[in-house]
C-alpha cells in the first residue's frame, strides 16, 4: 500500500485493501472481478428505498 493511502484510508479500508491484495496475489480472484463485484453491491444498496 502506498504511504499516501495508507495515511488517507480509514481502519476498515485498509482491511478491504490488504484482503484483495492477497486474493488477487493467490490468485483466487483478479482485480477486474474485485472491481465488478463491490460495483454491483454499490449499485444495489443505492437502489434500495
Amino acid at each position: 500500500m502506498k504511504p499516501e493511502d495508507y495515511r488517507r484510508l480509514g481502519y476498515f479500508d485498509k482491511w478491504a485493501v490488504g484482503i484483495s491484495t492477497l486474493v488477487v496475489e493467490k490468485g483466487l480472484m483478479t482485480q477486474d472481478e474485485i472491481e465488478w463485484r463491490v460495483g454491483d453491491i454499490s449499485a444495489r444498496s443505492e437502489a434500495k428505498p
